[in-house]
């Protein structure tokens, strides 16, 4: 059994199904990575480009070719200030882990079957500065029926990744094994993507000259969110996205490879955990989460230190102060009867050499 689920595996659900249909063509520029779009890439058209709700995933832009081939490109930072370019770095090479074990997990949700390994290495795509090289994987696999599935063909997936102008950037692209010609066309259209790459120039990337045995941190979410609602999962993501950024401010509290929490460090967290949630609950009202909506009635009523205190509480936690403990536990014997505290996210530390 996994013991972490892989937090971009919801943004490959998305993706699995094959369009039908496609809106109008379009393109864009991202002045960031200095990356254009174009609005057809060699046989295939732009379809969609897709912004995440929380701002450590980034965005996907989506190619296809009718209903038989399809290429997702992504590009996102994980809330990591610092990731080399290439392929060569400890950053990257567990992001491509990840990538590769999230086909693996969507096989244990029953959204993909009969996944096979064929081949894995290294790709090179020749780019206008350069060359960019990427670690690469090559799948088959089955897709299952469900709403939104065109049909279950056999198809066939490759998977890049690299670091790139301190971003990571994943290629999926997948095409159906009757596709007349998919091999092909599925080459065609990753070494045009990659002369749309100028060099990636790690070691002059603004932001990226780090030491190498910097340490960097990596959010991660439990897999009990494995079947859950995305906007959930986004909830639990702004709140690991909020550890790290306290860990960042507060470099002292990495030691060992290890860091223990405070508890300011826990409030902050949980406060942007209910923020994200309400966002998230606007956007899709019919959205619902008891921990999370309990959670939102406890910052509400102004007693999320006092809850952070009494159901969070660590040893090694200096005093907070005067806290109204009598006030919140009237409140949540009446408001949160038989509350469980949850914590599905958090970070890990991850050294660059």
């Amino acid at each position: 059994m996994k013991l972490k689920f892989l937090v971009f595996v919801w943004l490959f659900l998305a993706a699995l199904p094959l369009l039908a249909e496609l809106p109008a063509n379009a393109a864009f520029h991202d002045e960031s990575i200095d990356l254009t779009f174009p609005p057809r890439l060699s046989g295939l058209d732009f379809a969609e480009k897709e912004a995440y709700p929380v701002p450590e995933l980034g965005y996907s832009v989506r190619y296809v070719l009718s209903n038989l081939i399809k290429l997702d490109i992504y590009v996102y930072d994980k809330g990591l200030p610092n990731i080399s370019g290439g392929d060569s770095s400890a950053v990257v090479i567990d992001e491509f882990s990840q990538t590769v074990n999230a086909l693996e997990v969507l096989e244990d949700m029953g959204k993909i079957k009969n996944l096979k390994s064929l081949d894995e290495g290294i790709r090179e795509l020749k780019g206008k500065g350069g060359t960019n090289v990427f670690l690469w994987a090559r799948h088959t696999y089955d897709q299952c029926h469900e709403e939104g599935v065109e049909s279950s063909d056999h198809r066939i997936s490759e998977s890049y990744l690299t670091g790139f102008r301190n971003r990571f950037l994943k290629l999926r692209i997948t095409y159906k094994e009757s596709a007349p010609d998919g091999e092909r066309l599925t080459k065609e259209a990753i070494e045009a993507f990659g002369l749309l790459l100028s060099g990636s120039t790690p070691d002059n990337t603004p932001g990226n000259t780090a030491d190498k045995d910097e340490p960097q941190l990596a959010i991660v979410i439990d897999d009990s969110l494995k079947d859950g609602d995305p906007r959930i999962i986004a909830a639990w993501m702004a709140y690991a996205a909020a550890l790290s950024d306290w860990v960042e401010s507060n470099p002292e509290q990495i030691k060992d490879n290890s860091h223990k929490k405070t508890f300011e460090e826990e409030v902050a967290a949980r406060e942007m955990l209910v923020d994200t949630w309400k966002e998230m609950r606007v956007e899709a009202p019919g959205t619902g989460d008891t921990y999370l909506d309990e959670l939102t009635q406890v910052k509400n009523s102004g007693f999320m230190r006092e809850y952070v205190r009494k159901f969070l509480a660590q040893d090694d936690w200096k005093s907070p102060g005067k806290l109204r403990a009598k006030e919140f536990h009237s409140w949540s014997k009446k408001n949160i009867p038989g509350h469980q505290a949850q914590t599905l996210a958090s970070f890990r530390i991850v050294f660059s050499r």
